[in-house]
C-alpha cells in the first residue's frame, strides 16, 4: 500500500466527474484507490502501485507548476504510462504541447506522435505515413497553426 499527497487544486480533475477517472485507473492498473482531501491511497500489485503512484505524482507536479489539467488528460497520461513505464508526462504535456490559435492547445498522445511533432519542429520537410486515424493530419495542422501564429511561416 502506498500513500500520496497531491495539491488540492487538481484533485477534482484527477478524480473526474463522479470519480470516473479514479475508476478508470483502478480498472486499468488493477489497483484500489481511495482519496481523502489530497491524500491518495493506492493498494494492489507492486507493479500497479508503482505505475499509479508515478502517474499521480507526475500529474501532481504538473499541477503544482501551474499546468491546468483537462478532463481527458488523466486518461491520456494513463495510456502513456502503460506504453512506457518510465515516461515523463512533462515531455508530452508541456514540452511537446502544440499551441494553436487562441487558447487551445494539444499534445501528443503516444510516443510515435511525440516523435512526429519533434521531427516537424526540427526539419523543414517531414513525411508522415501510417494507418488512418493515428493523428498525422491533425498534428500537422496543429503545428501549422502554431507556426503561423508565431510568425514562423506566411
Amino acid at each position: 500500500m502506498r500513500r500520496l499527497s497531491l495539491p488540492h487544486e487538481g484533485v477534482e480533475t484527477l478524480l473526474g466527474a463522479y470519480d470516473e477517472n479514479l475508476r478508470y485507473l483502478e480498472k486499468t492498473f488493477d489497483v484500489s484507490l481511495s482519496v481523502r482531501g489530497g491524500e491518495f491511497t493506492v493498494d494492489g500489485s507492486e507493479e500497479g502501485e508503482r505505475l499509479v503512484s508515478s502517474l499521480l505524482n507526475q500529474l501532481g507536479d504538473l499541477v503544482r507548476r501551474g499546468h491546468e489539467l483537462r478532463k481527458r488528460d488523466v486518461i491520456s497520461a494513463a495510456r502513456l504510462i502503460r506504453q512506457d513505464h518510465e515516461v515523463s508526462l512533462e515531455d508530452y504535456m508541456v514540452t511537446n504541447r502544440i499551441h494553436g490559435a487562441g487558447r487551445r492547445s494539444v499534445y501528443p498522445k503516444s510516443k510515435n506522435q511525440a516523435d512526429y511533432v519533434r521531427a516537424i519542429r526540427a526539419s523543414e520537410m517531414v513525411f508522415g505515413i501510417g494507418p488512418a486515424g493515428t493523428g498525422k493530419t491533425f498534428l500537422a495542422m496543429a503545428m501549422a497553426l502554431e507556426f503561423l501564429s508565431q510568425g514562423k511561416v506566411d
